[in-house]
């Protein structure tokens, strides 16, 4: 691999050329530099590539993944793309990572029905929205919200041990049961917290009846909860092990369907007894 971080999309097929013979290109257009350190192609509009590569990978107005990958068929390799919406309004990270954690295992199977063999995935491109969607950064009018949607009052903490990190509670009484235990803004990003299952506890041994009770229970939350909401709310519900408890994660500014959409979706939130 050539040390330089962005180097020419041409010069980098041509190494998997060598490797695996001319391949046919089953695949839309692609962009003309390529990133090696994000492995994202990407077409250079700024005098500066790095700038550019920058700017796709940053942008809060991802419309679709781009996947890249090589499979092998009876008359050779090719190399092909899979797109993905942006139906969770996640920034490029974090769609590359849910591909390879949720999504490519069923690419490999349809490719597997048409006598195609994935080998590996080569990189990544994006789909930027040309319409800007118009976002929220003022707290308090989070804060409106967040009391609308939840019928709670929250309250508005700073963090002081980090700059500009912001934390919004519920007040509630002793009894009350929460949907959304606390919201944290950090890093340009809003996140949602359900509240915490004690049944969720992670245990300490990775082994017994307990670990195996854990799991059943995250399993029955994913089975059953988190893909009901995913599929009426649009709304991407992952496990933080730090809280052990379910977040949703949004852009920050924050559009204010999706926070309306993600409040929604954590009213659905069950305990398990």
């Amino acid at each position: 691999m050539n040390e330089e971080k962005i180097i020419e999309t041409e010069k980098y097929l041509e190494e998997f050329e060598t490797k695996f013979g001319e391949m046919r290109k089953v695949t839309g257009s692609i962009g003309k530099c390529f990133d090696t350190k994000r492995k994202l192609f990407f077409d250079n509009d700024d005098t500066d590539k790095n700038v550019s590569s920058e700017k796709v990978y940053s942008s809060p107005n991802i419309d679709s993944l781009i996947v890249y990958f090589i499979v092998q068929s009876q008359d050779g390799h090719q190399l092909r793309d899979s797109r993905f919406k942006n139906i969770y309004g996640q920034d490029l990270g974090s769609m590359i990572e849910h591909y390879h954690k949720v999504l490519e295992p069923s690419v490999k199977h349809g490719l597997q029905v048409g006598k195609l063999t994935y080998v590996n995935c080569i990189g990544y491109g994006a789909i930027i929205e040309e319409k800007v969607k118009e976002t929220i950064s003022d707290i308090s009018l989070i804060k409106d919200i967040l009391d609308d949607e939840t019928s709670l009052k929250f309250k508005i903490e700073t963090n002081s041990d980090k700059l500009g990190n912001k934390i919004l509670s519920p007040s509630i009484g002793n009894d009350e049961q929460p949907t959304i235990s606390f919201v944290q803004i950090s890093n340009n990003k809003l996140t949602l917290f359900a509240p915490k299952d004690k049944i969720l506890e992670k245990p300490k041994e990775e082994t017994g009846k307990e670990w195996d009770s854990y799991l059943k229970s995250v399993e029955w939350k994913d089975a059953m909860s988190l893909t009901i909401r995913e599929t009426y709310y649009g709304i991407l519900l992952t496990f933080d092990p730090k809280t052990t408890s379910f977040k949703v994660e949004l852009n920050y500014p924050v559009e204010e369907d999706k926070l309306r959409k993600a409040c929604a979706a954590l009213s659905e939130s069950k305990t398990i007894d």
